[in-house]
């Protein structure tokens, strides 16, 4: 917390967890369920960037690779700059002239106009920066507290109950080809249930369920 912008980051990421009172103990355990919240909103933004589509709001084709890359919330920022293509006006200067530019890691929307004079269909796909991607499986997402299990949610213990189940069944296929894809079958199949859940389904699960209670 050397800098100023860490500080405030931190001050930030802690509010409403720990304050100047708060005793060493006070902290730890604070810090459990402020991490905590922090993965389980990760999920959650996660879910809605695989599974809610943004519409787009125009008809360039480098839109739509930032609608099916981006995770929603970058990819509404890229909507930002695209709106501000109507206010905006470019004039072409030499490289020596322009120097260098960073941003945040999206394009401006001067940029954006650059290629919409230019009639650009896409985009280069290095342009399309690895950290905000959706389809990158963020591994430090996977880190859990075992001392702040106690105060996640119901629907995360649920998760974590079934990610041991998954990975109990693939420890026990490993080595076998056969078992492998006897998984990826099955996968597949739930995963095809899953993208087509209905009301129905869920009554039919749930009679599945109660029959199987009561037979034991």
């Amino acid at each position: 917390m050397v800098s100023t912008q860490r500080s405030e980051g931190m001050h930030a990421f802690f509010d409403g967890y720990v304050h100047s009172m708060s005793t060493f103990k006070q902290f730890v355990e604070q810090y459990e369920i402020a991490m905590s919240t922090k993965i389980q909103k990760e999920f959650l933004a996660d879910y809605d960037s695989k599974y809610k589509v943004i519409k787009c709001i125009s008809e360039f084709d480098w839109e739509i690779q930032f609608q099916q890359a981006y995770t929603n919330s970058m990819f509404k920022l890229v909507q930002n700059e695209i709106r501000r293509l109507l206010y905006c006006h470019v004039i072409p200067l030499t490289e020596e002239e322009a120097g260098a530019a960073a941003t945040m890691g999206i394009p401006c929307c001067h940029i954006f106009k650059l290629m919409s004079f230019k009639d650009m269909k896409v985009i280069n796909e290095r342009y399309i920066l690895r950290r905000w991607r959706k389809d990158v499986v963020r591994r430090h997402s996977e880190i859990f507290f075992a001392g702040g299990y106690p105060h996640m949610t119901d629907e995360f213990k649920k998760f974590k109950e079934v990610e041991c189940y998954f990975q109990e069944c693939t420890n026990m296929a490993f080595g076998s080809r056969e078992k492998m894809e006897f998984i990826q079958r099955r996968l597949a199949a739930l995963k095809n249930d899953l993208i087509n859940w209905n009301d129905t389904m869920a009554i039919n699960e749930s009679i599945t369920i109660n029959t199987e209670q009561d037979g034991d």
